[in-house]
């Protein structure tokens, strides 16, 4: 379809596009579409003016707009449509309050009111997800989130159809004191907004005195006009100029206005001044240096230079603020000069006096309950005072010079305050902060008695009463002691008197403290049976005999160390062994064998020469090996010192490596073998085997 375009645009900021001269309109048969379109929405009163057949209208706007229909051909208008995003967001832009969409004017049959419908026509410089706001004639430059206009146009060709009449886009709102003509919009043209600008005046005050009118310097746009307020100031509203002679004195707000849609204003201010006598005062003139800022009370004209004589008042130049705690203490002459072109001089007199210095500190922060005194010092020129603390619990040995009495004070946190008092300057408050640490204690106790036999395997635990989080010593070297807990295990330990220390380490202010406990392992009996023989045939007597104790009970009832015995079968026997004067017990078990016949070709004990008790499940332990029914068998190893650590009269058992549960030293250990095959004599045989790793 071939559209007659009419361009007119108007915007409040400046955008690139060509300005085309339009031609007159001519009205089409098949219908005539007008648009209107804008970012801000607004209120749009249309005048229908002009008699165009068939009339079609379509608007589109960011925000909500208001549509009023009038005139003298309104009658002709067949379809009205919005288009737009319809956002009540940012409703309240154009400063009218809240409001929906809405069309009046029109039968309600005649219009539509459409939130982003799909587009019609895709650009890559609009908006492609559906119709929102157009508000530059210019296609080729992206819209930053608005449509380009051929894609709001192509949507209502779509949807009105007709022959484009006329086009009227701008960026800002429509307004309620604007009413906009169809008639007007024939034979209109596309235009740039107004620019902006900005205005200054130099030689700032102006005097009364002055009689030369004083132009501004314009930058910017040259078309705009010029008003003042307050009243009273001899303002020329073409050039902008100002007499300040035909001016009343005071502060004037000057205003320069662009023309445009919503056009452009700036502003600039202006003062006027009379040269009259000033004069200044402080209140009060006379300050300690610790006392808030002073600023002067100035009479005339303001914006003057201040000074003080002699040197040591510390003096805003501009303002004329006097900072006591900046001073040196002394009598001031402080002068005012106020502003050129009129100036004027005034002087007073201003006092700074000294105040009381109460600052101190002590040597520490923080110290450890007990004996002594925490001195405080005090900072150069500071006076004594009265010294006080909260919370309670702190006590003074002095309270007038502020030494704290260590011994007396409860552990705490506590705020030491130094006030020092002084006629006529405010009193001076120093506050320390000081802590008071409590010391290391504990005590540490075994279950009494604490005397245990070395073959109890259960672990005997400490109890604590203090301060927990110290670490376990014991002297000397033999007892089993778990450095972090405290619990001993009597059957890794050797018979003796040992002596448990627990220690807290220093912390803080205090010093480390030390707890001991005193622990004595009695040597438990070590209960040992001998048999007359440990393999028989059936019918044959053997006598056990227990060594080791002093008293003795066989797990057979009998009491006494040596017993005679008939088994029938293969039997094992155990005695308890203890010692009257310790109570510890030892038990210990033999097996009697009863063979129904000898083992024929049998193989005599073979002792290997070396093991490796490492856990790693290869050769961890050592013994005999043999399938012969052996009597009589007893198997002894010593250590290089004639210790014996390991003892049997099984065959059967074996040693682990260790003695008393203490692994055993790395090296060639002897041995001593008797055994006797049955029916056959007592043999006995020695040799060594190497422990290694």
């Amino acid at each position: 379809m071939k559209h007659q375009l009419l361009f007119f645009f108007a915007c409040c900021c400046l955008l690139p596009f060509m300005v085309q001269q339009a031609s007159g309109q001519v009205c089409s048969p098949s219908g005539n579409l007008i648009v209107f379109s804008n970012y801000d929405g607004g209120i749009l009163n249309l005048n229908i003016d002009a008699d165009i057949p068939d009339l079609r209208i379509g608007i589109c706007t960011y925000e909500p707009v208001q549509v009023n229909i009038s005139g003298a051909f309104a009658g002709n208008i067949t379809q009205v449509m919005y288009a737009g995003y319809n956002s009540t967001q940012n409703n309240n832009n154009c400063g009218i309050g809240n409001f929906p969409t809405s069309i009046s004017g029109v039968p309600p049959a005649d219009y539509s009111i459409l939130t982003i419908p799909a587009v019609t026509l895709n650009n890559p410089n609009g908006y492609n997800f559906g119709i929102i706001c157009a508000y530059s004639c210019n296609t080729g430059v992206e819209q930053g989130g608005c449509n380009t206009i051929d894609q709001v146009l192509n949507f209502f060709d779509n949807n009105l159809g007709g022959s484009l009449y006329a086009l009227h886009v701008q960026y800002c709102c429509w307004l309620n004191s604007n009413t906009y003509s169809v008639a007007a919009l024939a034979g209109s043209c596309c235009s740039n907004a107004t620019g902006t600008a900005d205005v200054t005046y130099t030689g700032l005050p102006y005097c009364t005195g002055i009689a030369t009118p004083q132009l501004p310097t314009i930058t910017g746009s040259l078309s705009g006009s010029f008003s003042a307020l307050p009243a009273g100031l001899n303002l020329n509203a073409t050039t902008g100029a100002i007499t300040p002679a035909g001016s009343i004195p005071g502060n004037y707000t000057v205003t320069y206005s662009v023309p445009g849609c919503p056009g452009f204003t700036t502003t600039t201010a202006v003062q006027i001044t009379a040269a009259v006598p000033v004069s200044i005062s402080y209140e009060p003139n006379v300050a300690c240096t610790d006392a808030a800022n002073l600023l002067p009370t100035i009479t005339g004209n303001t914006g003057g230079v201040f000074e003080a004589s002699p040197q040591g008042l510390s003096i805003d130049p501009v303002s004329g603020l006097i900072n006591p705690p900046g001073s040196l203490p002394g009598n001031y002459v402080v002068s005012y000069t106020s502003p050129l072109p009129c100036p004027a001089t005034a002087t007073v007199n201003v006092a700074i006096l000294a105040v009381p210095v109460s600052g101190f500190a002590y040597a520490q922060s923080v110290y450890c309950a007990g004996n002594g005194i925490a001195q405080p010092v005090l900072e150069p020129n500071a006076q004594l005072g009265a010294f006080a603390a909260l919370p309670t619990g702190l006590v003074f040995a002095d309270s007038t010079t502020g030494a704290i009495d260590l011994a007396a004070s409860l552990p705490g946190i506590y705020t030491v305050t130094h006030t020092v008092e002084s006629g006529g300057c405010q009193s001076s408050v120093t506050q320390v902060q000081v802590t008071i640490q409590a010391p290391n204690w504990a005590a540490i106790t075994y279950p009494q008695p604490a005397q245990y036999c070395n073959n109890l395997t259960q672990l005997i635990e400490v109890a604590i009463e203090g301060s927990i989080g110290g670490s376990f010593l014991v002297q000397p070297d033999g007892l089993w002691l778990n450095n972090f807990t405290g619990s001993i295990n009597p059957d890794a330990a050797l018979p003796g008197s040992y002596e448990v220390t627990y220690t807290l380490a220093a912390a803080g202010a205090c010093p480390a403290y030390s707890a001991t406990a005193a622990v004595v392992i009695l040597p438990a009996p070590q209960v040992q049976i001998t048999a007359s023989a440990q393999t028989i045939t059936p019918g044959e007597t053997v006598t056990l005999t227990a060594t080791g104790a002093d008293v003795f009970s066989w797990n057979s009832g009998q009491t006494t160390n040596s017993i005679a015995i008939l088994p029938t079968e293969t039997t094992n026997y155990c005695v308890t062994g203890a010692n009257t004067t310790t109570g510890c017990e030892h038990t210990a078990c033999i097996t009697i064998t009863v063979a129904t016949q000898p083992v024929p070709d049998c193989v005599p004990p073979i002792a290997p020469n070396a093991f490796s008790p490492n856990n790693d499940g290869i050769n961890d332990k050592w013994g005999v090996t043999t399938n012969c029914l052996l009597q009589n068998f007893e198997l002894a190893i010593f250590n290089r010192w004639g210790q014996r650590v390991f003892y049997a009269t099984n065959p059967t058992e074996r040693w682990d490596g260790s003695y008393s549960g203490v692994a055993c030293e790395l090296g060639a250990y002897v041995y001593y073998l008797t055994y006797k095959v049955a029916g056959g004599k007592l043999q006995k045989t020695s040799g060594s085997v190497l422990l290694v790793w």
